[in-house]
């Protein structure tokens, strides 16, 4: 009762601070509003230290802001590459409105987020349960086998590597592969034979996204509760800089010594923020700037058709149901996707950035609260949002509504069909 007592007094205390500071928006400088938007996001982080997940989801965000302010409001570098991302500098209103939207999106995670501080996660997504079905876990394994060599086929006789919504999806498969099959070690072999293939392929076209999905949910299923939160420190910078020299492999088309040196000399120019959050941000100023062209009417319109996009598919309802395609459609840059809070209030303004804050605050207490009591499908989601939070932070919602729809029919289906496999 007295803890109860606390978490809600604890609740009722940042409310009326983030009220306050709301207020103070009005008078502070946009520099004084950035460090308070650093310091809710790092009391966050702090107290979410106990749930390594939770953590380092809080963690990437908090990155994620700070490479967006160190681009956008320090000018810390400007290279003809990122040249078209720091025109928005022409636009400072445009610019004051999305550091607001940033703002009011940081206020709701600090608002609730610390109140899941006390629990520790833990997940058991390879132990053996009842419900498990390794014969539905080996089909999802030869269904990822298929993806990549039709992949790998289509690639090669291409000579162009095309990201494709379907490939990207395959992070659920190897989830729920992991969650029938994890406990049967011939068959977990084998899905990371699979997986370092699929990593490599991925790799070796100057693609990124996909494969951190894969390394992240390695860490989130294996390590997550054996490895001390210093232990990670180096594999993280040198993480980030082997990321960055795939992005400028990408650009070159070649790989050499010179592009680890030119990864390590832009990351120090650059102050080692994070090109994919600003060139988001990038996105999502466009979004924001379109606020001011398309009526609330419209963009109400453009939300229902967003929503029905869920369950027919972005390509049946193109471009309406595509924000990005939007964006570019109207003449200004868009890097395919934009910073999660900025699709809010694009569609809904204020109401849907706090919307967004509050439905990444209900996934990441489900991290939060795992327990080897938790069901395998809060685990299951509990994975693949981790897994998947470069990818809905900095480029689409879609993860957060369809990929867990998705994963939670194919999870239901899975643990229905029983086929016993010898």
């Amino acid at each position: 009762m007295q803890a109860h007592s606390y978490v809600s007094s604890g609740l009722i205390f940042r409310f009326l601070l983030s009220g306050l500071l709301l207020t103070g928006t009005f008078f502070f400088s946009p520099y004084i509003i950035i460090a308070i938007i650093m310091l809710m996001n790092c009391y966050c982080a702090y107290a979410l230290r106990r749930n390594n997940i939770a953590f380092f989801a809080m963690a990437f965000i908090l990155f994620s802001n700070y490479s967006i302010f160190a681009y956008y409001w320090f000018d810390l570098f400007g290279s003809p590459i990122t040249n078209r991302y720091i025109n928005w500098l022409e636009y400072p209103e445009v610019i004051q409105i999305g550091l607001m939207v940033l703002f009011v999106f940081s206020a709701t995670l600090y608002c609730v987020l610390p109140s899941f501080a006390d629990n520790e996660i833990h997940i058991y997504l390879v132990g053996e349960d009842k419900g498990k079905n390794p014969f539905m876990g080996l089909l999802f394994l030869i269904g990822i086998i298929l993806i990549i060599c039709v992949s790998i086929f289509l690639t090669y006789r291409s000579g162009v590597y095309t990201e494709r919504t379907i490939y990207e999806y395959t992070t659920v498969l190897y989830i729920l592969a992991l969650y029938h099959i994890g406990h049967k070690k011939p068959l977990t072999y084998l899905l990371f034979g699979v997986m370092a293939v699929d990593i490599l392929f991925i790799l070796v076209n100057g693609d990124r996204g996909h494969a951190l999905q894969l390394m992240l949910m390695v860490y989130c299923v294996f390590l997550h509760d054996k490895l001390p939160k210093w232990t990670l420190v180096l594999p993280l910078i040198i993480g980030i800089i082997g990321m960055n020299a795939v992005g400028i492999w990408r650009g070159r088309g070649t790989f050499s010594v010179e592009v680890l040196a030119d990864s390590l000399t832009k990351l120090r120019e650059r102050k080692f923020v994070l090109d994919t959050a600003y060139a988001a941000e990038g996105s999502g100023l466009g979004m924001v700037y379109l606020t001011n062209v398309y009526g609330f009417g419209e963009r109400l319109r453009l939300f229902a058709v967003y929503i029905l996009s869920i369950f027919v598919g972005t390509s049946a309802l193109s471009p309406d149901a595509n924000l990005a395609a939007i964006v570019i459609n109207e003449g200004l840059y868009a890097s395919g996707g934009g910073v999660l809070p900025n699709y809010g209030y694009f569609y809904l303004g204020y109401f849907g950035v706090i919307a967004l804050g509050l439905l990444v605050c209900f996934y990441i207490s489900l991290m939060a609260k795992c327990t080897e009591k938790t069901s395998g499908l809060k685990q299951c989601i509990s994975v693949y949002l981790f897994s998947t939070i470069t990818s809905w932070y900095l480029y689409s919602p879609a993860p957060l509504i369809r990929g867990v729809l998705l994963l939670s029919i194919l999870y239901l289906f899975s643990t229905k069909i029983r086929i016993k496999l010898r």
